[in-house]
């Protein structure tokens, strides 16, 4: 859910790399990591916070335009949220 910023810790995330360019994006407040659920590789899929269990769907990669904005890239489904 979107909300105006108010440097809370569940609006926090710290991104650790994994490799290849790949990073996990854990939640300050939870200490668990953005996961897309199920690994699914649906379009409209849903992210959720997950423990981390090292997989597929809970490393992302950024991936930059023309313009100089980032996406985020699933590594699992190469898919952007």
């Amino acid at each position: 859910v979107q909300r105006t910023y108010a440097t809370r810790a569940w609006q926090q995330w710290r991104f650790q790399t994994t490799d290849n360019g790949f990073y996990r994006m854990m939640a300050q407040h939870s200490g668990k990591m953005a996961d897309v659920n199920g690994a699914s590789t649906a379009d409209g899929a849903t992210l959720i916070q997950w423990p981390s269990h090292g997989g597929a769907n809970q490393q992302w990669r950024l991936q930059r335009d023309s313009q100089g904005f980032f996406g985020l890239i699933a590594r699992h489904s190469g898919k952007a949220i």
